[in-house]
């Protein structure tokens, strides 16, 4: 495995951010860490570009794990589970997508309320 970029998307637990920075060693190479709002697609945009020059190369795999469950902010689970998905999505593809000049990728989309 030659690089390996963590982006974590945690909303409003810092503590949790927190904690997986503490169990990166940020002299590992491998490793580099960047919280951002998938709600977002400004930040979205950013993180790509992150990553990009954090490990000198394209991204060519996304993993989006994020989501959320919560009856009381309904709206917020939309944006996160839907939106944010589609976001991460859409910006892989416009990132390494062979009609962009790009060498192709893989777009993971993970959704659990476990």
């Amino acid at each position: 495995m030659r690089n390996v970029a963590m982006v974590a998307d945690v909303h409003d637990e810092r503590e949790g951010n927190e904690r997986v920075a503490e169990l990166l060693n940020p002299q590992d190479t491998k490793w580099k860490y960047k919280t951002c709002d998938i709600t977002d697609e400004k930040a979205v945009i950013e993180v790509f570009k992150f990553a990009k020059d954090a490990f000198r190369s394209n991204v060519s795999i996304v993993v989006n794990c994020a989501g959320l469950l919560n009856e009381q902010t309904w709206k917020l689970c939309i944006q996160v589970n839907l939106i944010g998905s589609t976001i991460i999505a859409r910006t892989a593809i416009e990132q390494f997508g062979k009609h962009n000049g790009g060498a192709g990728g893989c777009v993971i989309l993970i959704g659990s309320v476990a």
